[in-house]
């Protein structure tokens, strides 16, 4: 008996150090995926790209072109949207946010005092923007907007850039 009990302890001395190394191993595995796994995460959840500008529409008539824009904040922080400009064409954008204005139609009042316009972690804000065309540039024409916004977790400005379209009223509508 005593020589079978040796044989048995010899035999779980010579397994010892791979049974431990082996599920070493595979916990360093593990936690190498739980990392991988957690990265992902972080990087999910800190959004690249904090604000989404959507151009919901687009008209105008005359020398105006107007976009309907829905601003939606991405981050789980606040974020203070601080003006809009057109750099191409070149021009100076008014901001209007009336509720019962429809998009190329109502009057326009331009409304300096919304921006800068706060939105909440995950809020959203809709805007209608006003400015003029320069003389010479057919319609419909590319544009590109930039909106300038601050991130309440960051010391600097940032500048987010939307190409558009720029439509004249009643261009490729079937009811036109």
């Amino acid at each position: 008996m005593a020589t079978k009990k040796r044989q048995s302890a010899d035999a779980l001395a010579i397994r010892l150090p791979t049974d431990v190394i082996d599920p070493l191993s595979g916990g360093a595995a593990a936690a190498g995926v739980v990392i991988t796994l957690g990265d992902k995460a972080v990087q999910y959840l800190r959004a690249s790209d904090p604000l989404t500008v959507a151009i919901v529409d687009s008209t105008g008539e005359d020398a105006y072109r107007m976009l309907d824009v829905r601003l939606a904040n991405q981050s789980p922080h606040g974020i203070y949207v601080t003006g809009f400009e057109m750099t191409h064409p070149k021009s100076v954008v008014e901001v209007d946010r009336s509720s019962d204005m429809q998009l190329g139609g109502g009057a326009f009042k331009h409304r300096p005092d919304l921006l800068p316009k706060h939105l909440a972690p995950h809020g959203s804000f809709q805007a209608w923007l006003r400015f003029n065309m320069p003389v010479g540039v057919k319609a419909p024409s590319e544009g590109r907007l930039v909106v300038h916004f601050v991130k309440l977790d960051e010391h600097k400005a940032h500048n987010k850039k939307v190409d558009v379209l720029l439509r004249v009223k009643g261009e490729g509508r079937a009811d036109a």
